[in-house]
């Protein structure tokens, strides 16, 4: 008993911090309600915030509540800014597979980020470039270029202004650096290691949502954050089905095995890749009455796309309950479809039945809809890629979000 109230006292104090800082930093709040929460003692740093199918703020309790209540919202404050700023997705091919560079983009990311917090907000063992003789206010690159090669011979800061004065010891239990990349048991948490652009596209969807939430409660948005948003918005649209594709490809790589009959088109080397089993898709679309025949028709065409792939695919047909279910081939009159039911909407009885059996579960669930219904459960054994027509909603809050157009940009 006396376990369950700690671990409940536990998340009542993550919850006050996050209300602490929706009051005083709206921006971070709103981007922190946007996300699931985890803890776990095994996380080697305070907090993180893993970016995946599931976007997670996970923290380790033992080393985040040691810190004062301004602290941890510092902390948090780091971590979502090493979110906004696309590090991660900047840095993962250049140092993916190398623990030295790993470890000094560490430190190149979080003096970046550092020296844009307010100090009395960051506990006094966390690094900043002056301590190394570098200016403030550069990127992560710049601190990436200028830092010393090797970092491991141990030293400590007693205080924060003291300067760099022989390389650091990265292995520092309480240090506030990054250990991300590659990090299994972080990806396995946010459900896998996602493509850049995905990523790209969540980061870029959840922070331009907490600066609307936030401008709409008339709280401030920092300066900064505000020219991301205008980087953001400089984006070059990529269209649905290139998303969705990429998607597939994505899932169709978690049964990827080696087989030294093959060689690595990226290296050269052996043994290469393969694919143990074809793609197994189930689609579900939504016949409630609020998609049209012209659209499902558009939609349909992409899923010739990836039946000429090899793809398997399991087609639902779903309004308040589950109407017909068939396999996709390109015989099926996709230009003029045979719709069944034109009800309500019910998003749930398709993850049931998908449930209901072992020989049902895809490796990827499709739902190609408006976004209104109910709200179902995370179903955790299979990722899940909603995709919305115009004037849709969004369904929930787990899986990939991609909104639907047609060729003629309609």
């Amino acid at each position: 008993m006396d376990s369950l109230n700690k671990s409940c006292d536990l998340w009542d104090e993550l919850s006050r911090v996050v209300s602490q800082l929706l009051i005083k930093f709206p921006f971070y709040g709103h981007v922190l309600t946007s996300l699931a929460r985890s803890m776990n003692t095994a996380l080697p740093y305070a907090a993180a915030i893993g970016m995946g199918t599931r976007p997670m703020l996970i923290i380790n309790p033992d080393r985040f509540f040691t810190e004062t209540p301004e602290h941890r919202m510092g902390l948090l404050i780091h971590e979502i800014e090493h979110v906004i700023r696309l590090h991660l997705p900047r840095f993962k091919n250049r140092i993916q597979g190398n623990p030295f560079l790993k470890k000094k983009a560490n430190i190149a990311m979080d003096l970046a980020i550092n020296c844009t917090i307010q100090e009395e907000m960051l506990p006094s063992w966390v690094l900043f470039p002056r301590q190394f003789d570098f200016p403030d206010h550069q990127t992560a690159e710049w601190y990436y270029q200028h830092l010393p090669e090797i970092l491991v011979t141990p030293i400590q800061f007693g205080n924060r202004k003291e300067k760099y004065t022989g390389p650091i010891y990265l292995n520092t239990p309480r240090r506030l650096i990054r250990d991300d990349f590659d990090n299994e048991e972080l990806d396995k948490a946010c459900g896998g290691n996602i493509p850049v652009e995905l990523e790209r596209q969540i980061i870029r969807d959840m922070v331009k949502q907490a600066a609307e939430t936030t401008e709409k409660s008339k709280g401030n948005i920092p300066g900064h954050v505000r020219e991301i948003l205008k980087v953001f918005s400089q984006d070059t649209k990529i269209p649905w089905n290139i998303l969705f594709r990429r998607i597939c490809q994505w899932a169709s790589l978690r049964e990827k095995a080696y087989t030294k009959k093959r060689r690595s088109r990226r290296y050269g080397t052996q043994p290469g890749p393969y694919l143990k089993r074809r793609l197994k898709l189930a689609v579900a679309f939504d016949t409630s009455g609020s998609i049209s025949d012209d659209e499902l028709s558009w939609f349909f065409s992409e899923l010739d796309h990836m039946a000429r792939k090899g793809t398997l695919i399991t087609l639902i047909q779903c309004d308040s309950e589950i109407q017909k279910v068939e396999t996709y081939t390109r015989s099926f009159k996709r230009e003029s479809p045979q719709v069944y039911g034109r009800g309500g909407t019910a998003f749930t009885p398709v993850f049931e039945y998908l449930l209901e059996e072992k020989s049902r579960i895809p490796d990827l669930l499709v739902f190609f809809t408006d976004g209104y219904g109910d709200h179902p459960k995370d179903p955790k054994l299979f990722p899940v890629c909603w995709i919305y027509t115009p004037n849709h909603r969004k369904a929930v809050d787990f899986g990939f979000h991609i909104e639907y157009e047609t060729e003629k940009g309609e």
